[in-house]
């Protein structure tokens, strides 16, 4: 009987053996890379999304109009231990991501590309922040590794197993729609099974799948109470096409290597032209569908029509066995691991540019396409504000049961982080989590609009008098002004309070 192995164990002559350096050096940067991420973790600013989930958290649902509800958790669970901070929000992506490299390493068993992984920005820069993403490769990694497993161990009985992966995949589901792409990943690593067996794997598939859609069935609760809104504006957002093929196919080129390098596109040809050649080894063969599938998919969006670039990052997960098996099938595997060692080269050298640049910004980028300085700019602008309202509010200038309205979600999210009673317009902006609330406010007597100086909707500012200021607050990036926000008081004409009373 085949004994339980949790990853590949290629042979040894491909592997950094103990006592080679970089064997020993993995460990303390993994360790070091972990308190990193921690420390960064308090003082890189919010970045665009990261308190929209913290307000989810705040008001605990099903599920949510952008994603599934697992970021949202995992934040509620965190700043309830640790307050409502920017390092409790990050704090679950900081943990993922040291569990993430644990389980791909053990199943990659190669120190020398486990440690080149760990430089780039992908890695050294990126888990730090709480996404969907966060969860979502926490449980890819965990659905590689059962299935893995379940191939090694097909002799077996299999119900417990089946029933846990489930789970990890009820739960990936939980945390981000794509984790749904593992679903034919997984069927159709069976295909190459004996026919004495496939009745039984069917059946465990479907009990397996049975399983993960009651784990994911919050989703779809939230949905039918929503009209399927929530995964119709998804659905529309994912298949959006560009004006022609290829269009924007250069720029998600350029940004998958400059976040993970141009190995995982040697392996996805490789995997592809080898398929028939990779069965042999149950890891390995796994790992092929997990990466070449959806991979396959995400390129095909980049063909045709705009893709951002974190979408396909939880593909690479399964790139170490690949990259492992390759060189044992190499006629000359110490020339490949070179070539392997090289394609690193890039993203080392971006992580190193952005280590420099959050040290000391560019010059010679513009302070309008200086995106990490408009975060922190853009992070104190609604903090002073926010400011200014309570000092109102203490004068007895202004209402404090009266809401603030702001044009774009993630500013109304860094105002409620704030503490205000901040809402996104109804009408004229990008549909979000808060446009679905009941509200509008012509429900209110008062309220009070942060705007950008440009012209506000008619149908938000009918039956209101004209505005009054009460704060000008400028978006300066590098001593340069690059907006204007106004804090300004909306009252409801006499006759309309009036007719509302009655």
């Amino acid at each position: 009987m085949r004994t339980f192995s949790l990853g590949y164990h290629p042979p040894a002559t491909f592997l950094c053996q103990p006592g080679e350096p970089l064997n020993r050096i993995f460990v303390p940067l993994l360790i070091a890379l972990t308190a990193f991420h921690l420390v960064i973790a308090w003082l890189l600013p919010p970045s665009e999304d990261e308190l929209y989930y913290w307000c989810w958290s705040q008001n605990l649902q099903w599920s949510y109009f952008d994603h599934p509800p697992m970021v949202a958790l995992m934040i509620r669970l965190s700043t309830e231990i640790f307050g409502n901070t920017l390092f409790a929000i990050r704090f679950p992506a900081c943990l993922g991501s040291l569990v993430t490299l644990l389980i791909v390493r053990d199943f990659t068993r190669d120190d020398r590309l486990m440690t080149l992984a760990l430089l780039t920005p992908l890695v050294l820069f990126g888990t730090v922040l709480m996404t969907p993403d966060a969860p979502l490769v926490v449980f890819w990694a965990a659905y590689v590794w059962w299935l893995a497993s379940a191939h090694e161990r097909l002799a077996n009985d299999q119900t417990p197993r089946w029933i846990l992966g489930g789970v990890i995949f009820g739960l990936g589901v939980l945390s981000k729609y794509p984790m749904a792409l593992a679903a034919p990943a997984a069927v159709m690593s069976f295909v190459v099974l004996p026919k004495g067996r496939r009745f039984s794997v069917a059946l465990g598939l479907f009990g397996h799948f049975l399983v993960s859609a009651f784990v994911a069935s919050p989703i779809l609760i939230h949905n039918i109470r929503h009209d399927f809104a929530p995964l119709q504006f998804q659905w529309n957002h994912a298949s959006e096409k560009g004006s022609a093929l290829f269009t924007h196919f250069p720029d998600f080129l350029a940004g998958q290597v400059g976040l993970i390098g141009t190995g995982p596109f040697l392996l996805l040809g490789w995997a592809v032209y080898r398929i028939r050649q990779l069965p042999s080894s149950p890891q390995v063969w796994a790992s092929a569908w997990m990466f070449a599938l959806p991979m396959a998919v995400f390129i095909m969006k980049g063909i045709t029509g705009r893709l951002e670039a974190n979408w396909p990052v939880f593909c690479y997960i399964s790139c170490g066995p690949l990259a492992v098996e390759m060189m044992r099938q190499s006629a000359n595997p110490i020339r490949l691991r070179r070539w392997m060692t090289a394609s690193f080269a890039i993203p080392t050298l971006v992580s190193v540019a952005l280590g420099c640049y959050m040290a000391l910004p560019y010059e010679f980028v513009s302070p309008a396409k200086d995106r990490f300085a408009r975060l922190y700019a853009f992070a104190n602008t609604n903090r002073t504000i926010g400011d200014r309202f309570r000092e109102l509010v203490a004068r007895g200038e202004a209402n404090p049961n009266a809401p603030i309205y702001a044009m774009r979600y993630q500013a109304t999210a860094m105002l409620r982080f704030e503490g205000l009673d901040a809402r996104q317009y109804p009408v004229g902006t990008r549909p979000s989590h808060f446009t679905q609330e009941d509200d509008h406010p012509s429900r209110h007597d008062n309220m009070y609009v942060v705007s950008d100086g440009g012209p506000l909707p008619a149908s938000l500012v009918q039956g209101f008098e004209k505005p009054v200021e009460l704060g000008d607050f400028p978006l300066v990036v590098r001593d340069r002004e690059l907006a204007r926000y106004k804090l300004m008081l909306y009252r409801k004409t006499n006759t309309d309070v009036a007719v509302a009373k009655r």
